[in-house]
């Protein structure tokens, strides 16, 4: 339809074009209007009118659904970076929450960390408040850093007033002095200082540095320890009166038998018999005057067997029951390995120590029909151990307790009470302290009295 339209119209541009007026394109030759040629004309014109028409309306169309289908996308666009900035946004916000929940954290943790620290720095003060030796902090130019309440109760300065200062001007009497915490400064050590004077006072003074801390300086520790070393000192003094009763009171029973035995000889003149214990009497002195001279000597190596030996000899020179009864006149039973170790220690001092143990068997034994000891040196557990072992006169649980201690005035005497001259206490100081070595005993009526000694290998 549209081509026929085209051609009609064509047509009429040809026709009209040859004319002189349009007008006479619609009139017939006689000047008479053509009806039938202007209805033609006029539908011809409005169908080209239409036919555009439709023509623009489905080029609207088209144009529209494609204006339709950017606007979708871009809405379904828009939509979808709603869709990731919502989702970015709440990301944000969950984010933000955790943060905010762990800065709440944080907070709470950081107050109740504070609250500790202040706590903890509380006590601190109180602790270095409440010590009872002087404490006193020192930068590396002699200025105070700390000054607890023990040192403001020496020195009669306050706290306000020390920090800050120089020790040494505003408490010049202070026994500590300034090259002593030079030296723990520079040498980075702890120094340690016992000043006393004698009857007065005695002070432990311990400096060391601190190691941690970004500014260099000390702590002062001033200890006051006049109580304890006259207690010390006391105890010391008592323990060595002891000492010296438990051999006054040994020498006087050796001495006793000896001499009782002289006397009664020199009664029925018997001068042999007085002579010999005249000169047990004088071996027993001359053993203590050589023990006083040797004591203290060197350490020296020692073969246990050869000192056993010797102890043995030389309590047969010296020991006597007050019954009469000589310890030479004891059977005695030796067991020794053919190898022994040697040990370390004190010669003079381990014969005492063996001849007070000899001197205990040979009183115990002065009932005995046949009196007999056995004496035995092994080797284990890194130590050399000896035994005594004898059966006569038992000890109770109570003797067996009392046997090594120190024998003091204030002790209440009972039935199983032991004299000072009936005590080990001397042998066990000797074997316990000065040897750091082992002492016991067991008695019972199995297996008698043994005493047991041990000495270390190092």
């Amino acid at each position: 339809m549209a081509t026929k339209t085209l051609v009609l119209f064509s047509s009429w541009f040809a026709a009209t074009s040859a004319l002189a007026s349009p007008l006479d394109l619609f009139r017939y030759a006689d000047g008479s209007t053509n009806w039938q040629y202007v209805s033609n004309t006029s539908g011809s014109l409005l169908i080209i009118a239409l036919s555009y028409v439709v023509v623009r309306l489905l080029l609207s169309r088209a144009e529209s659904r494609r204006y339709s289908r950017q606007l979708e996308q871009i809405r379904s666009e828009l939509e979808q970076r709603v869709q990731q900035r919502t989702a970015t946004l709440d990301e944000f916000n969950q984010l933000l929450k955790e943060s905010n929940r762990a800065l709440e954290s944080e907070a709470s943790q950081h107050k109740e960390t504070a609250k500790q620290l202040q706590q903890s720095q509380h006590y601190l003060s109180n602790v270095l408040a409440s010590m009872p030796l002087i404490l006193i902090g020192l930068d590396s130019t002699g200025a105070v850093t700390q000054w607890n309440r023990r040192a403001a109760e020496i020195s009669g300065i306050d706290a306000e007033q020390a920090i800050g200062a120089n020790l040494w001007e505003i408490y010049p009497a202070i026994t500590v002095q300034p090259g002593q915490v030079n030296q723990a400064l520079t040498q980075a050590k702890t120094v340690t200082i016992k000043h006393s004077q004698r009857g007065q006072y005695h002070f432990d003074i311990t400096i060391y540095p601190l190691s941690s801390s970004r500014a260099p300086g000390v702590v002062v520790l001033i200890d006051d320890v006049t109580d304890r070393i006259l207690a010390e000192n006391s105890l010391i003094q008592r323990d060595k009166m002891s000492s010296m009763g438990e051999l006054a009171a040994v020498m006087a029973r050796d001495l006793a038998s000896p001499l009782t035995a002289v006397a009664g000889a020199l009664e029925r003149g018997d001068s042999a018999a007085a002579s010999a214990r005249n000169q047990q009497a004088q071996a027993i002195i001359a053993n203590l005057l050589s023990f006083s001279q040797q004591r203290g000597g060197a350490v020296e190596a020692i073969a246990m067997p050869a000192l056993v030996d010797s102890a043995i000899e030389r309590a047969g020179q010296l020991l006597s029951a007050p019954s009469g009864l000589l310890f030479s006149a004891i059977e005695v039973q030796r067991h020794y390995p053919e190898q022994l170790p040697v040990i370390a220690g004190y010669r003079a001092e381990l014969e005492q120590a063996l001849l007070s143990l000899l001197r205990h068997a040979c009183i115990a034994l002065a009932d005995s029909a046949k009196p007999s000891l056995t004496v035995a040196v092994t080797e284990r557990s890194g130590a050399v151990w000896l035994s005594v072992q004898f059966f006569g006169q038992l000890l109770s649980d109570e003797q067996q307790r009392l046997l090594f201690e120190p024998a003091y005035q204030q002790d209440q005497p009972s039935n199983d009470s032991l004299d000072a001259g009936e005590r080990l206490s001397f042998a066990h100081f000797i074997v316990c302290e000065q040897h750091r070595g082992n002492l016991a005993v067991t008695s019972n009526a199995e297996y008698g009295t043994t005493f047991h000694l041990r000495l270390p290998l190092r």
